[in-house]
């Protein structure tokens, strides 16, 4: 089970603690669909047989899609597959399916290269969108599906939709094409949907164990649900939201261990899309949010420590910690030709990941940066589940008290409007009137 350690970011929080208390009184009573999934897994089943016989004589999977389409995907991939892994599959023959990721930009040297080293009647790809309307996916999918009938294939053989049931883009050109479809619930929001198809199909491709990482979202949501235990959850958020009420405006996550890198490029997207608000639930303008930056140990402690030790002290940091690597890697026993060194002398190198973990914590705190400590005994499906679904009830429960809604994202709309303007999307004239204007054409 997840562990914190709060002693680095302790602030006196008397002011908010009843309002959390309403907020979790809230969240446990609403029917939200991201609270759902844990328990989800044996629904799950008929669509792992539909991606099965989907994957039948395929040698990559390729996801299209962006923002929270794809970035729960490239967590779960990173943070429990190899470090190398296509790579990896190719050196041991093994049967695994490679994996690639793309829609996530229009940079046809991006697209291009990707599909310079696939073999199109190998792959699957997964395009994975609930609207369908997303330029770079959109873009993406329409070139795709041109390559294999330039090579006189069938798309639809080769192209799979992850989207909403009911409505959107790829919900009518399915119907209208045939193309295989698995459902997104249309009640969770994509930077939510890291439990759903969206990031299950996919990891059930990848052979990860789904059922344990629901289990362990599941074993964490009823933890929170029990009076009697202590909630890290709210623990957390709680000190966090009064941190940021003193000017920690600028959440910074730092996993150590390089498998969650990617972890935290999710949090990235959850936390800023889901609080960064220009109105609250009443119309009132409010312009909140803390601003969340992705770190990594000890990779930005020799880059962008200095800053975090002595520039602004506007951040709250949250260090993720692993007790125990999957490779149990020690130094040499003796140096006699390099006695400098002869202080690491059989050193566990996950022990001395650890030591700079926590001596970049204890400079934090010497200069009255606040931090917090957030422990997993391993890097696994179970504890990865719990990672995302801690998140997702903090960032919840922190909007609730900022008094905001946290499941919508209007500020994205002017800029994607503005792109269909552009592009000469029927509809969006007037959008593309005021955008010339605005730049003097």
């Amino acid at each position: 089970m997840i562990s914190i350690n709060l002693k680095h970011s302790k602030v006196d929080n008397s002011e908010y603690k009843k309002l959390f208390e309403t907020a979790k009184t809230r969240f446990l009573s609403e029917d939200l669909g991201f609270k759902r999934l844990p328990y989800e897994f044996p629904n799950l089943l008929s669509n792992f047989e539909l991606a099965d016989n989907l994957m039948k004589d395929k040698k990559a999977i390729v996801i299209i899609g962006i923002g929270g389409s794809d970035l729960g995907t490239r967590a779960i991939h990173k943070a429990l597959n190899h470090p190398h892994y296509n790579e990896f599959i190719d050196i041991t023959l093994n049967n695994e399916p490679k994996i690639y990721f793309i829609g996530d930009t229009t940079d046809p040297e991006s697209i291009s290269g990707l599909l310079d080293v696939l073999n199109l009647e190998k792959t699957l790809f997964l395009v994975v969108s609930k609207s369908g309307n997303t330029i770079e996916q959109a873009s993406t999918f329409a070139y795709v599906r041109d390559q294999y009938i330039n090579d006189n294939l069938n798309p639809v053989e080769y192209i799979a939709f992850i989207t909403d049931p009911k409505t959107g883009t790829l919900r009518e050109i399915a119907n209208k094409s045939g193309y295989q479809t698995i459902d997104i619930p249309s009640d969770v929001g994509g930077r939510f949907s890291v439990l759903t198809n969206v990031g299950m199909i996919p990891s059930h491709i990848l052979n990860v164990d789904i059922d344990q990482m629901l289990k362990g979202a599941m074993d964490l949501d009823e933890l929170i649900k029990d009076s009697n235990l202590e909630d890290p959850v709210f623990e957390y958020t709680l000190n966090k939201f009064a941190q940021y009420k003193s000017g920690k405006i600028i959440s910074v996550m730092m996993p150590y261990q390089y498998s969650l890198y990617e972890f935290a490029k999710w949090y990235q997207q959850l936390w800023a899309e889901s609080l960064g608000k220009k109105f609250d639930i009443n119309g009132k303008v409010v312009n909140v949010g803390q601003t969340p930056m992705s770190a990594l140990g000890p990779v930005d402690q020799h880059s962008q420590l200095q800053l975090f030790n002595e520039g602004p002290n506007d951040k709250f940091f949250t260090f993720i910690r692993v007790e125990e690597s999957r490779q149990n890697l020690n130094m040499p026993s003796n140096y006699k030709d390099v006695e400098q060194f002869e202080f690491m002398n059989g050193r566990n190198f996950q022990e001395i990941l650890n030591f700079e973990q926590e001596t970049t914590a204890f400079s934090l705190s010497k200069n009255d940066r606040p931090n917090v400590t957030i422990s997993i005994p391993k890097v696994d499906a179970y504890h990865l589940g719990q990672l995302f679904y801690f998140f997702e009830v903090s960032v919840t429960l922190f909007g609730y008290v900022l008094g905001i809604n946290p499941f919508d994202q209007p500020g994205v709309e002017l800029s994607k409007n503005a792109m269909y303007g552009v592009l000469n999307k029927p509809g969006y004239e007037a959008i593309k009137k005021d955008f010339e204007e605005f730049k003097g054409y």
